[in-house]
Parts: structure tokens; sequence; C-alpha cells
């Protein structure tokens, strides 16, 4: 009977360790297709994806989630915790495509030097331009300026400081008239006080390497973009909840629970009550299951940031 019980331990313990092993095939085929997609559209930038070892994203239970995951500590409302982008430059585009035929266009500033670069181009109604330091998730109204100081249009300054903004970092938003004109003069200010231009899809890397996205909730923000339909949207915005990410995080828990018993048994069986090697079969039979599902859906498909 112990010689029994034994094998099943065995028996399940083997079969845990192939589920870990699946799960990390299933994650590596999606990093190797990632890396040999192609560029995509994404909001007037293409969107590209880079392997890197990228932090977990963290989110504190106060704040939205695009994943969908609740924070496992408070580290995504610490404005002094490191990120991966940490010391690159500071970016700045257009983010609404340029269109003629809009009444706003948006232009995103992103990085270290965010706030700098918006005291340098932006002059705020009511507020002492010299020492002003825009609050996070604040709008301010004022007026554009160039290098020598002449106004450029009026705009609307929208403050996302770090870490709740779409990349983590300070992120600074302005809006200006519609048409392209002033939206150009805007930017290019932006850059004469210390930007550089955004590359293809620079503010979705940035997000992704600092834990803000995954791969397929990246994928699923382009997905949403190129929407035509309502059936396509709302799929998008499943994904964005949690998707592939939220099936990952989840398998990875119950297989180290999995483990953590079967670990705990081999050493200390005569202490713990009766296993039910039955059930814990059933359990990782069900995960591999759903591995298989996924894997069919994702093997041969690409997922990009």
């Amino acid at each position: 009977m112990l010689l029994r019980h034994r094998f099943c331990l065995a028996y399940a313990r083997r079969h845990a360790v192939q589920f870990v092993a699946c799960s990390v095939d299933v994650a590596a085929s999606i990093c190797r297709n990632a890396l040999a997609a192609p560029e995509h559209q994404h909001t007037g930038h293409r969107v590209r994806c880079q392997a890197s070892h990228a932090p977990e994203a963290v989110q504190h239970e106060d704040e939205p989630s695009t994943s969908g995951r609740p924070a496992e500590d408070g580290s995504y409302l610490d404005p002094h915790a490191p990120l991966a982008t940490e010391g690159e430059d500071t970016i700045a585009s257009l983010v609404t495509g340029g269109s003629r035929s809009g009444a706003v266009d948006v232009i995103r500033i992103s990085g270290s030097e965010a706030i700098q670069i918006a005291q340098r181009v932006f002059w705020p109604q009511g507020h002492f331009r010299f020492n002003w330091q825009p609050k996070s998730q604040r709008i301010y109204y004022g007026t554009a300026v160039d290098g020598d100081g002449h106004v450029i249009d009026e705009v609307l300054l929208l403050a996302m400081l770090r870490p709740r903004s779409y990349t983590r970092e300070d992120v600074l938003e302005l809006h200006t008239h519609g048409g392209g004109v002033c939206a150009q003069r805007v930017l290019r200010a932006c850059i004469e006080a210390g930007a550089r231009p955004a590359r293809p899809g620079e503010f979705t890397l940035r997000a992704f390497l600092n834990g803000r996205l995954d791969l397929s909730q990246a994928e699923n923000v382009l997905q949403l973009i190129n929407a035509r339909t309502a059936t396509a949207a709302d799929s998008a915005l499943a994904g964005l909840q949690g998707g592939l990410g939220q099936l990952v995080s989840d398998l990875r828990q119950d297989v180290l629970e999995i483990l953590a018993e079967l670990e705990a048994r081999l050493d200390f069986d005569d202490d713990l009550p009766p296993m039910d090697v039955p059930a814990l079969i059933q359990d990782i039979t069900g995960g591999c299951c759903v591995l298989d599902d996924w894997g069919s859906q994702v093997i041969g498909h690409t997922y990009v940031t």
C-alpha cells in the first residue's frame, strides 16, 4: 500500500513537471513568433516587438488595471520605483494621425524630461510661468510657445505623471487645434526643447518594457485600434482585461501550488492528511487540456507590441 502511494506521488509529480514544461514551450513559441513578426501600424506609428526581460506588471488595488490583475504590492504607486526605460531619451510624437479633417490633435511626450520640456513649451493661464509644476491627472489650459516665446496655439495640457501613465513614465499630452499646422508647430517646439521624435511603436514598446502591458495585451491594443465592427472591438477589449497573460499567470499559480503539495508530501507525508490522488491528477490533466486549447490558437499566430 505504501509503495502504491509513493508511485502515485511520483506519477503526479512527473505530470506536473510536464505541465510546467508545456507552459514554457507555449511562452517560447509566442516570443519566437513575436521576434519574427512584421511591423504593424499603431496610431500613426508601427508597432514593433523586442525581446527583453521586462518587470512583471504590478498594479495597486485602488488603481485601474489593463491586465485585470490586482497588485501584489504597492510598488505601482511608488514614483521612484526603477523603470526598464530609465535614462532613455524623452520622446514626443503626434498620436492622432494628423488628419486635416479633425478638430483636435494630440501630441504625447513621454520620458524623464517630459515635465521640463512642457515647462519650456507650455505657459499655463492663471499660474506663474516659472517653477510651475503640473499635478498628475490634471488638465491645464494655456498657450504653446516656440523657442522665441511667440504664441503658436491655444492648447490643453493633460498631465499623467509616473507611474500612472500609459508608459509608466512621466507623460504629458498637448491637445492642439486640428488641421495639422498647429500640431506640427507645437511638435517642432517640443523637439527644439529637447524631445526626440518617437520611433514607430515606441510608446507601446516602453509600456511593454516597463510592465504596463504584456505581449498579448499589446496585440489587443492594436486590434482594438484597427477594429471595424463592435464584435472585433469587444474581442480586443476582452484581451486587454487579461487574455493570454491572465491565463498563463493563473496556470503558473496552479502549478506552483501542485508542486509545493507534492514536494511537501515526499518529505512529510506521515504528518499530512491523506491526499486525493485522482483529484490531483484531474487538476493536472485539466491544466494540460487548457494549454492544448490555447496552443492550437497561438502556434503560428503572432503576438506583437
